[in-house]
């Protein structure tokens, strides 16, 4: 039999199935446009240097 005690809804929210307490999803920061323009791929995207596009490439 499996264990039902902490169930997972759709919107990221923790329930526990016995005594009803929700829990709220861990906060997340809101990212800036330059932090979302800087992690995001594009045609035509320019590189400073070859050390910039392998650490882009590999984070």
């Amino acid at each position: 039999m499996e264990n039902n005690e902490d169930v997972s809804s759709a919107d990221g929210e923790q329930k526990n199935v016995i005594d009803d307490e929700v829990i709220p999803p861990s906060t997340a920061k809101e990212l800036s446009e330059e932090e979302i323009n800087s992690i995001r791929l594009y045609i035509g995207k320019e590189f400073e240097s070859q050390e910039e596009v392998y650490n882009f490439y590999n984070r």
